[in-house]
């Protein structure tokens, strides 16, 4: 018997930890994937955009995987979609147990891991010194595409749950507000531009 108000608990955790990853995420595409964004922060401050960069990029790539791990490591349990799904097994049907192995295989598909593993989590010699290439293959929108189905995904698995009909979630805000995104950062740094030329 399952205590499903620890169960939603743990689901709005693991939420809450999508949200947070999915706004920076979107920061990161509305400030490094658009051409007239770029312009402007290379006009600005370029070499502390390109470490701010190359920081959230480590920061999304690590936060992604660690989301996406597997259930345990060693005696500690990782707090992933793969422990969520283990720990609630008995109560999954065939559906959701494919939308979790699409939600992974998508993943593993970007090269995400391999190259998180290799380039950021460790200095691989071989890599380093350009012996082994590895790269990955994340465009504008997938990671954002992925993790929607992540929260999908947890929502479909607390429904599934005995108990689970006068369980409501919160709503948590996965997508930054107008104003306060990453358009907003480029207006402003516009507007700082066109004051000095003018």
């Amino acid at each position: 018997m399952i205590d499903t108000k620890i169960a939603a608990k743990e689901v709005a955790f693991y939420l809450s930890y999508l949200a947070d990853i999915k706004r920076e995420v979107v920061l990161f595409e509305q400030l490094y994937c658009v051409i007239d964004s770029v312009s402007v922060l290379n006009a600005t401050a370029p070499e502390q955009f390109k470490i701010i960069r190359k920081s959230m990029f480590v920061s999304i790539l690590t936060r992604m995987a660690a989301m996406l791990d597997r259930p345990e490591f060693g005696k500690r349990d990782n707090f992933s979609l793969s422990y969520l799904a283990k720990k609630y097994q008995q109560h999954l049907n065939d559906e959701l147990n494919q939308h979790q192995v699409d939600i992974e295989n998508r993943f593993e598909a970007l090269g995400a891991t391999q190259f998180r593993h290799k380039m950021i989590a460790h200095n691989d010699y071989k890599a380093v010194f350009g012996e082994e290439d590895y790269s990955h293959e994340i465009g504008e929108g997938d990671l954002p595409e992925l993790i929607d189905s992540m929260i999908e995904y947890c929502l479909l698995l607390l429904d599934s749950l005995p108990g689970s009909e006068g369980i409501s979630l919160q709503a948590v805000p996965y997508e930054l507000q107008p104003g306060k995104d990453g358009v907003e950062l480029v207006r402003r740094l516009r507007a700082t531009i066109d004051e000095q030329q003018s």
